[in-house]
C-alpha cells in the first residue's frame, strides 16, 4: 500500500509542475497577445476588431491577472486548496 500512496503522490507532484508550466507559458503567449492588441491598434483589422469588442482588453487583462495569481501559487499562500 506505500508503494501506491508514493506513487499516487509522486503523480500529482509531477503533474502540479506541469500545470504550472502550462499556466506561466498562456500567461507570456497572453501578455504578448494583449501588447499586439495595444500597439497593432493602428492596423485597420486590429483597430475594426477592438471597435468591436470594446471589454476585449479588460478581460484579457482579468484573466490574466488570475492565471498569473492562481498558477503562481497565490491560493496556496492564502492557504486555500490543499
Amino acid at each position: 500500500m506505500g508503494d501506491l500512496g508514493t506513487s499516487i503522490e509522486t503523480f500529482f507532484t509531477e503533474f502540479e509542475a506541469l500545470l504550472l508550466l502550462i499556466s506561466g507559458s498562456l500567461a507570456v503567449i497572453g501578455v504578448i497577445g494583449l501588447a499586439i492588441m495595444y500597439l497593432g491598434s493602428s492596423w485597420p483589422l486590429l483597430a475594426d476588431w477592438k471597435r468591436d469588442n470594446p471589454k476585449m482588453a479588460s478581460q484579457v487583462t482579468i484573466g490574466l491577472l488570475l492565471l498569473i495569481f492562481i498558477g503562481g501559487g497565490g491560493l496556496a499562500t492564502l492557504g486555500i486548496g490543499t
